[in-house]
């Protein structure tokens, strides 16, 4: 059965940046399984692997702006780090936490690669 709309459909993927840099896998967690067309994927992730078959694979290459979006450096505000709770600070500090006395957020989907371009 091919990848169609109302198929679930399970995915193994690796994302890295034009660098080379590993920023998400499903090595170590197990595939992803998805209901194909409810919107679980964002849209050029979809249009890529639709028809695709059991077994199949492909090497995907999506521009930023059409993945999690380019980066808005005017939505990052500086918000002091005794303002979180220590797990909710801890978990920020992995990709937000510019010192630990002070955590930089995003006010836009809470990737570590927003506006990278990933191959």
């Amino acid at each position: 059965m091919e990848v169609a709309s109302g198929v679930v459909v399970t995915l193994e993927y690796t994302v890295r940046l034009a660098s080379g840099t590993l920023v998400d896998s499903t090595s170590g967690c197990g595939p992803l399984s998805i209901l194909y067309g409810a919107g679980q994927l964002f849209p050029a992730l979809e249009d890529r692997i639709a028809g695709m078959r059991p077994g199949e694979t492909r090497a995907l290459r999506i521009p930023a702006e059409d993945a999690y979006g380019v980066r808005h450096p005017e939505r990052v505000r500086t918000i002091p780090g005794d303002a979180f709770g220590e797990s909710c600070r801890n978990a920020l500090r992995i990709s937000y936490a510019a010192s630990p006395d002070r955590i930089e957020a995003a006010f836009e989907r809470m990737t570590p690669w927003f506006g990278k371009q990933s191959f």
